[in-house]
């Protein structure tokens, strides 16, 4: 097999890991933004749920078939490439710089290089993150025409589905180009958090399997122009995925307070301006969630199937990433 060089080797690891993530793992993100984007449970009525995982799923297929579990799947994969492309590059050529500067005190390994590198790749993929995210829950959070048709608009939580089209059009009409970028701030309040987390416990666990394996045959690494170096593997496969199921689970946990908010903000039509507007939304949906729910219940809405859903999702791409990073021969230098 012809050798690739290890920039696009890292890219072409990540596209692939970023589809095989968003196909396992999309079911799952649908229950999730359906439980946490209605503020007033009124799903636990209308959709005869209790507001749990499993019965809030049933609910959606009662009434919307299964199809409707991957609604906004298309949007997903069409910027979860790049996304989780520049999210992947820039943390990995992050850890690359950090290490390979001589005034920086920390090597590689270090928790500060992990947590540094997370913060940089959330800040880049945010920019395609967050319309992906915005037009996603909005369709996540639509009903069929028929099931539309049936329930009575003032007890429906869900307004009737809409085509990425229809939707990106109003987005346009009401805000412009900025409009596709609402919630970026408070999407990189929820997600440098569990970066953090996510990567800090993904590496110092990766550490902990290392520690307990036989010293890798010495093999002399290769090194492209940007900085990455590629050694032997030295961890079994379940190690990944075992690394990143914790990981994701906890990092998805400490976060999803801000998610809820997150989700709530996104799936609202109601048109934000300005800095001093967006601390003020946030605010007034914070309250507003806590008024009708209570503390524990408004910011622990959802965390069940945050948890469920991030699982997945992080073990599926990064034991793709990780693997293809292995198993395609990479150019040496």
């Amino acid at each position: 097999m012809e050798s690739i060089s290890p920039t696009l080797h890292n890219l072409g690891a990540s596209s692939m890991a970023a589809i095989a993530a968003r196909l396992a793992s999309h079911p799952f993100d649908t229950v999730k933004t359906r439980i946490m984007a209605d503020p007033s449970a009124t799903v636990r009525s209308v959709a005869g749920s209790s507001g749990g995982f499993a019965s809030t799923a049933r609910a959606i297929v009662a009434h919307d078939g299964l199809a409707a579990l991957y609604r906004g799947l298309p949007i997903s994969l069409a910027f979860s490439m790049p996304a989780v492309s520049a999210y992947l590059w820039v943390y990995d050529a992050s850890k690359a710089a950090i290490d390979a500067n001589p005034l920086l005190p920390f090597s590689a390994s270090s928790p500060m290089t992990h947590f540094t590198a997370a913060i940089l790749a959330e800040l880049c993929s945010g920019l395609m993150w967050t319309p992906l995210e915005l037009i996603k829950s909005k369709q996540q959070c639509s009903m069929s025409a028929s099931s539309s048709s049936s329930s009575s608009s003032s007890t429906s939580p869900y307004p009737p589905s809409k085509s990425v089209r229809d939707i990106a059009t109003r987005i346009y009409r009401q805000d412009g180009l900025i409009g596709f970028v609402k919630g970026y701030w408070i999407s990189i309040m929820v997600f440098v958090p569990y970066s953090i987390v996510y990567f800090g416990t993904y590496e110092q666990l990766k550490a902990a399997f290392a520690s307990r394996q036989p010293p890798p045959s010495p093999q002399p690494p290769t090194t492209d122009s940007i900085g990455f170096r590629s050694q032997p593997p030295s961890l079994p496969f379940y190690a990944y995925m075992a690394s990143a199921a914790v990981a994701g689970g906890l990092a998805a946990a400490i976060s999803n307070p801000l998610d809820r908010i997150k989700t709530v903000i996104q799936v609202s039509d109601t048109p934000v301006t300005g800095p001093t507007a967006r601390a003020g939304r946030l605010l007034q949906v914070a309250r507003s969630l806590v008024a009708a729910e209570g503390w524990v219940g408004a910011f622990s809405r959802g965390l069940t199937s945050r948890v469920i859903w991030a699982v997945p999702n992080t073990v599926v791409a990064m034991a793709v990433y990780e693997g293809l990073k292995v198993a395609v021969p990479r150019k040496k230098y």
